[in-house]
């Protein structure tokens, strides 16, 4: 069975370096990156991205060998997490091939639990499903792995088939949204006038009229987004631009002649996001984070082929929710440990246990039975030493007679 990417970009061809400078940041709904960052970066979370390989800076693993996929999937999830730990794992024998098999995409994910990794993130479809790689999938759950997959790109798979590993249940799956424009952007929720292709479907769901809070609220699928009712979250999708390391020089790549956009892109923002909660709080399972994840994510619009609303992330919010509960934690260790934090120090040395009786207290009584005893004994002593002085005086000489002696 063939992997493939879910991006349209396949060769060095299709990739033109473009002035240095750095990556545009995907349109999440966040105030501002910095803000966004100086609450955290994804620190020291470790994520495996399973692709082409990558050559993006920071990026550690195997390398991009001018497929340029796997390198723009990395540079998006560092644009979203800077200071995350990205493991590079490819998912194919031939590193000059966007291709791959199920097989290939297997052994990756071997490798990346192998590397103990935090959050797994494949940008990868495959039409068929397979024993081989749910029990893949299966060892990841098992292991406290969140799996993070984009769901594909139209005319990848046969219309209205499942794409793996995102349908799977235990797989957080990825779509992309459509680029908001820039009226909407700066407008918070305005006229949907010259604003592009999506501006009608916009406006079909409300969101132009003035009746959204935010300015991703209405946002609808990209155009090129699989129609999947499975989809978990929806982001950006692009386009993107990308960043390569050529012997320590950084160079901008951005598509040519076609942008670099697709499911593929959106999937590391998720990831990406998913390792700025992870440094906050983390003592989270995965199923927390994927619950902090979608509860905290923009209403959208219910797009074709959905049966329910879109959910667009949110960084920004997560973040916030994420600091939320590592305080409300805080608090209840310090209530817990009498106004210290909670310690590193698992056992209850801190505190020492002592058995209280219940029962009433009754007075203390004191024992007399040995003096009883010993005076019972003195007195009897008395007694017998008297009876016999007077029985002794009975048989006494008469005073007057001498004794006996002997010479």
């Amino acid at each position: 069975m063939i992997i493939q990417d879910s991006s349209p970009h396949g060769n060095c061809q299709e990739g033109t370096v473009a002035a240095p400078g750095t990556v545009p940041l995907p349109d999440i709904d966040a105030p501002s990156y910095p803000a966004l960052h100086a609450l955290s970066r994804g620190r020291d979370v470790d994520v495996a991205v399973i692709d082409t390989g990558s050559a993006g800076p920071g990026v550690v693993g195997d390398r991009d060998f001018c497929v340029l996929h796997g390198s723009v999937v990395t540079s998006v999830l560092r644009a979203i997490a800077p200071e995350a730990k990205v493991h590079s794992f490819r998912h194919n024998a031939i590193a000059s091939r966007a291709e791959g098999t199920v097989e290939d995409l297997v052994h990756a994910i071997d490798r990346a639990l192998k590397a103990r990794v935090k959050i797994i993130n494949i940008s990868m479809v495959a039409c068929e499903d397979t024993a081989e790689l749910r029990a893949a999938i299966g060892r990841a759950e098992k292991a406290g792995v969140l799996v993070v997959a984009s769901t594909g790109n139209t005319g990848q798979c046969p219309e209205g088939a499942p794409t793996f590993p995102s349908s799977l249940d235990s797989v957080l799956a990825v779509g992309a949204v459509a680029p908001r424009a820039q009226e909407l952007v700066a407008a918070g929720a305005g006229s949907s006038a010259g604003a592009g292709p999506d501006a009608a479907t916009r406006a079909s769901t409300g969101a132009d009229a003035g009746k959204a809070n935010s300015a991703d609220q209405g946002r609808v699928p990209a155009q090129y987004s699989a129609p999947t009712h499975w989809v978990d979250l929806f982001a950006p999708g692009g386009p993107v631009e990308g960043q390569v390391d050529v012997r320590g020089k950084v160079h901008t790549i951005v598509g040519n002649p076609d942008p670099f956009e697709g499911t593929s892109f959106a999937a590391p923002v998720v990831s990406g996001t998913a390792a700025l909660v992870w440094q906050i709080v983390p003592q989270l399972s995965v199923q927390e984070v994927r619950e902090l994840l979608t509860t905290t994510a923009t209403p959208g619009a219910s797009g074709p082929g959905l049966g329910k609303q879109m959910l667009v992330i949110n960084p920004a919010t997560a973040v916030d929710r994420a600091l939320d509960l590592r305080d409300a934690r805080n608090r209840i260790g310090s209530n817990g440990n009498h106004g210290n934090h909670a310690s590193d120090d698992s056992t209850d040395s801190h505190y020492e246990l002592q058995t209280v009786s219940t029962r009433p207290h009754q007075p203390e009584v004191a024992d007399y039975s040995v003096p009883v005893v010993l005076s019972l004994i003195l007195a009897l002593g008395i007694i017998a030493t008297v009876v016999c002085r007077a029985f002794s005086a009975d048989k006494r000489p008469p005073s007057g007679s001498e004794a006996t002696r002997a010479n």
